[in-house]
């Protein structure tokens, strides 16, 4: 009994107990999001700091649960639509090559608090272009 409360123990240690995992329930209200975008190039042979982008984009997202499904506001054609976010941003890391250019892209989607949570895309190019960009979208709760 003792080995199984300690591997208990152990696992919540290392694993957490999700509470920072972003679920559709959490996402279910209205956010307002700041996107901020960022650059870098190849210099010397290696990427600068990234550089913030005069792109500075403020936008409104609204989510509902309808059948179990994650839903979000569509404002352009006014209506509801299911929404994937949470496994469009959930992946770490995708490459793939086009015309020599070989593009590496990450995302990420993080629980800042109940009330916050940030998306992440950075996007690597090489080999003609050499660059990468980061885009941030911040989004706090609305109340």
């Amino acid at each position: 009994m003792k080995k199984l409360v300690i591997i208990g123990l152990v696992s919540l240690a290392l694993f957490g107990c999700g509470e920072d995992k972003i679920t559709k329930e959490y996402l279910v209200g209205k956010w307002k999001c700041d996107l901020t975008s960022y650059r870098a190039k190849i210099q010397n042979g290696k990427f600068t700091e990234y550089v913030k982008d005069d792109i500075n984009i403020s936008f409104t997202e609204e989510y509902k649960i309808e059948n179990e499904k994650l839903h979000v506001f569509d404002e352009e054609n006014n209506n509801w639509k299911e929404s994937d976010v949470i496994d469009e941003y959930s992946w770490k890391r995708k490459s793939h090559e086009q015309e020599d250019v070989n593009y590496i892209s990450t995302n990420s989607i993080k629980k800042e608090s109940q009330n916050k949570f940030t998306i992440t895309e950075e996007h690597i190019a090489t080999h003609k272009n050499n660059y990468k960009t980061k885009v941030v979208a911040t989004c706090t709760r609305m109340k």
